[in-house]
């Protein structure tokens, strides 16, 4: 079901014209608006997301975008208890192939609480991504907790939402789905060879302006080896995000992830995140600054 009212950012998504995209496809991408059956051109330069204050697209190029930390330290006002049902809220996503950068078939997306780390009372039923690569979940104004992502010949993997759900959104970016082959290949890549009995931590990284951050560290308490994809390819020379604000942990064990980004002046983006991290399986969350939310 379509929500008219809720605003969708545009979707960056990749150019299918390199091979290179099965290593790389969160990278050089391009708007995707709904209703596109064909993809954009591939950007030369920089790499862009909404920004609803201004109605235009920023790009990584321009000398401060996914550099704004002003918001950084601000006071989150918290909203005083209600005693009336939770209002209905709806938290859209679009689900895509990293192969093929098309939608997969198949797919479906569940809601789970936070603490309920096994999912055994989920908060919907399944919902099927549709044939555009979008979902909406039909959540709960304060949800916290985390969406389950499953499919056939496909890793399964858990998109973590642990602030407060306030209104219906969507992030700026699609959750790429991608098969045990995929993810061997880039263990290859970054010369780290991919244990299926540990998990993949993956981030993605945004400033004040809801524009992708370059220069962010990830941290984490106990074993994992750090990635970035800079320059259009992982790394695992690199020590920070490139402009894509992408970055994550391979061969993390399973249990609860301490990660932590930080800007370039060591500031906190937003609080240590705990995430649950399952064997074989794919752990993401879209990390923005509390009070750009």
């Amino acid at each position: 079901m379509t929500h008219p009212a809720m605003r969708r950012p545009s979707v960056q998504l990749c150019s299918n014209r390199a091979a290179a995209c099965l290593l790389s496809g969160l990278l050089a991408c391009t708007p995707f608006e709904d209703g596109q059956d064909e993809l954009g051109e591939e950007l030369s330069t920089g790499f862009g997301a909404a920004n609803p204050a201004q109605g235009s697209t920023l790009t990584a190029t321009s000398p401060t975008a996914g550099t704004d930390w002003s918001c950084l330290g601000a006071v989150v006002p918290t909203p005083p208890p209600s005693a009336v049902a939770a209002a209905r809220r709806v938290y859209s996503l679009q689900v895509l192939d990293i192969a093929t950068l098309r939608p997969g078939s198949g797919i479906f997306v569940r809601a789970c609480g936070l603490t309920d780390l096994e999912c055994e009372q989920p908060l919907s039923e399944p919902v099927a991504v549709r044939p555009d690569g979008w979902v909406d979940m039909p959540l709960f104004e304060g949800f916290t907790g985390y969406l389950e992502i499953t499919g056939p010949e496909v890793l399964p993997g858990v998109v973590v939402l642990s602030d407060p759900l306030t209104e219906d959104s969507a992030p700026g970016y699609p959750y790429l789905i991608l098969s045990a082959a995929v993810l061997g290949a880039l263990g290859r890549a970054v010369n780290v060879p991919v244990d299926p009995a540990m998990g993949l931590v993956s981030i993605r990284a945004f400033d004040c302006q809801g524009v992708t951050a370059p220069g962010v560290k990830l941290t984490k308490l106990g074993p994992g080896a750090p990635w970035y994809f800079v320059s259009g390819l992982p790394s695992a020379v690199e020590q920070e995000t490139g402009p894509d604000g992408f970055g994550g942990f391979a061969n993390s064990p399973p249990g609860l992830a301490q990660v932590d980004a930080l800007t370039s002046e060591g500031l906190s983006i937003s609080g240590v995140l705990n995430m649950m991290v399952r064997p074989g399986w794919v752990s993401h969350a879209f990390v923005h600054p509390a009070h750009s939310r």
